[in-house]
């Protein structure tokens, strides 16, 4: 609770997004046919039906059908297909 409101705080004087000061994933969900993960360090494993994406607080886990990676940034991965579990590992 004590880094959170550090966080809260520094981001304030700074104006930085929280999960950047707080070095934490920003995860966008739109429908279930597109995931968008900020804040990545990288793929772990990828098939059509599971794609496993290290993270700083874990590795998250999606799986579905006819999943791809629609494009891969330093600082961002989109994925594509038909969504049905986002999971975190730890």
């Amino acid at each position: 609770m004590q880094k959170r409101n550090c966080g809260k705080m520094i981001n304030k004087l700074v104006d930085f997004p929280e999960e950047t000061i707080l070095n934490l994933p920003k995860i966008t969900i739109l429908g279930n046919n597109r995931l968008i993960v900020e804040n990545h360090r990288g793929i772990i494993e990828f098939t059509p039906q599971r794609i496993r994406i290290n993270t700083p607080i874990g590795i998250l886990n999606v799986c579905g059908n006819d999943m791809h990676i629609n494009y891969i940034i330093p600082e961002e991965i989109m994925l594509e297909g038909d969504i049905a579990i986002v999971e975190f590992i730890k």
